[in-house]
């Protein structure tokens, strides 16, 4: 590890003198010639400054989830006396919940990984049924449904194969596909892997993009230490080389890197996507060992990754709690009302700091709490602030806030033409104050939401604000 944490001091060096490239988001805010940007009636999330034209005393600053501390999960039984928890995926299916879940032992002096499913019926209280399909130790008395393998489940539109659900594995040959009817019994879609060049061990994933309309899948490269590497395709069995698009750079310590991707496309908002990758410190002197916490990035295309937010999304717990030594979080979003609910799991003890002969039954898997659309936010200032979005094209009828004001806080909006020009009837003065915490605030003025008759042309937005959290906009009908 010491040479390796060398190569990449030597790289960092490299980078820090290159010239640095301005944030893309701003660039690409306008398209070309001067149109205005076609938003339609979709949901505007402020996690960049990609809709933002000017701001004063607004900042973005990220909101971290609520840790709920409850015990989703937790290792007990013989096919889990290592973990259970680490890489999961979690989905609604039909009013129910199931999370795919990593279950460990140490099996004949080994460690063995092994998928788990638990269901719910609430998303707090979950069940590990008797699913009779894995052997395990001469009996099928067990929730497991692939042995020797970890990954992430996804849903498939295509399904070419007439089944709806797969399963992204990591196996010692590379990346494989796994294909079942109903989430427990699956069978390899080909015999043979579909990547096989580079290391996989992370929670390698695949995912539909209903954006791109393709496949698209995160898996980890290495140069010199953990990268995120990405392909996209349309046929699930042949995929291109993946190409690196996140990685450490010269702001972060040289002992660290980041061990997995955890990319979800915002399943509320069409042209988001947020990664949840668990920065890993490497303790010096130390042979793969340190702590890890979850980390916050956003992208627009899931290419491009903007990292302004360097301090932790999801902390590691107080110190002889469960998950004060390394936490991972879970693939999946869940909706429930103004809340997005997510999973991760925790361990009391740093990446390297067990023995497989004395360290039985880790890992938790619990909840958090988010606010929806509640990942970052525009905030204004005490004394006040201003933020004007570029120019946009809607369609809708009315004009919706996702925002909190507190108690003391306000905010008005005003809308401008295409000149820049505020619009009769329409300017800050005459908006009706906002003072609420609401995830739909509808904007009026003078009493009056009606917006309508500027459906189509460009108008900018022009937020005037005092110690308020503006999460999101929406036109509606």
């Amino acid at each position: 590890m010491t040479e390796v944490v060398l190569k990449r001091r030597q790289f960092l060096t490299g980078l820090a003198a290159a010239p640095l490239t301005p944030g893309w988001a701003r660039a690409q805010a306008r398209p070309p010639g001067g149109r205005p940007r076609a938003i339609g009636g979709a949901k505007q999330l402020f996690v960049d400054d990609l809709l933002t034209a000017s701001r004063r005393e607004v900042e973005l600053v990220m909101n971290p989830p609520r840790k709920t501390g409850e015990r989703s999960l937790v290792a007990e039984h013989p096919w889990e006396d290592f973990y259970a928890g680490g890489w999961n995926t979690i989905l609604e299916d039909q009013g129910a919940y199931r999370m795919w879940y990593e279950a460990s032992t140490t099996e004949a002096g080994r460690h063995l990984q092994m998928l788990a499913l638990a269901t719910s019926r609430d998303g707090v209280h979950w069940e590990k049924g008797k699913l009779g399909v894995v052997e395990f130790r001469g009996s099928k008395d067990n929730n497991l449904v692939l042995t020797d393998t970890v990954g992430t489940v996804f849903r498939d539109p295509k399904s070419a194969d007439g089944n709806p659900l797969k399963f992204a594995a990591r196996k010692k040959t590379g990346l494989w596909i796994f294909t079942s009817p109903d989430g427990v019994r699956w069978q390899p879609l080909r015999d043979g892997p579909v990547l096989s060049k580079g290391h996989f061990d992370t929670q390698n994933q695949v995912f539909w993009d209903d954006r791109l309309g393709k496949y698209v899948g995160y898996v980890r490269r290495w140069g010199p230490l953990r990268k995120v590497g990405r392909s996209e395709t349309a046929d699930l069995l042949s995929w291109p080389e993946p190409e690196i698009v996140f990685s450490y750079d010269d702001k972060d310590p040289v002992e660290s890197d980041h061990y997995n991707a955890c990319v979800i496309k915002y399943p509320f908002a069409p042209d988001v996507y947020f990664m949840f990758p668990s920065a890993y410190y490497h303790f010096p002197g130390k042979k793969n060992d340190g702590p890890l916490d979850i980390q916050l990035a956003t992208s627009r295309d899931g290419i491009r990754w903007d990292r302004r937010f360097r301090e932790p999304y999801v902390r590691l717990g107080l110190d002889g709690s469960f998950d004060c030594g390394s936490i991972y979080m879970t693939v999946g979003m869940l909706r429930q009302g103004p809340e997005v609910w997510m999973y991760y799991t925790g361990y009391d003890f740093t990446h390297g700091a067990y023995d497989l002969s004395r360290t039985k039954h880790k890992g938790v898997v619990s909840r958090l709490i988010q606010r929806l659309d509640g990942f970052v936010s525009a905030d204004a200032a005490y004394g006040g602030g201003e933020l004007t979005t570029v120019p946009l094209s809607f369609d809708g009828a009315r004009l919706e806030l996702n925002v909190d004001t507190g108690a003391l806080g306000s905010v008005r909006v005003e809308l401008l033409d295409g000149d820049g020009r505020v619009l009769p009837g329409r300017s800050a003065g005459e908006c009706d104050p906002i003072i609420v915490n609401s995830i739909a605030r509808q904007v009026r003025w003078k009493g009056s939401p009606d917006v309508g008759s500027l459906s189509g042309r460009p108008v900018s937005l022009r937020f005037v604000m005092r110690s308020a959290k503006l999460y999101a906009f929406q036109f509606v009908r």
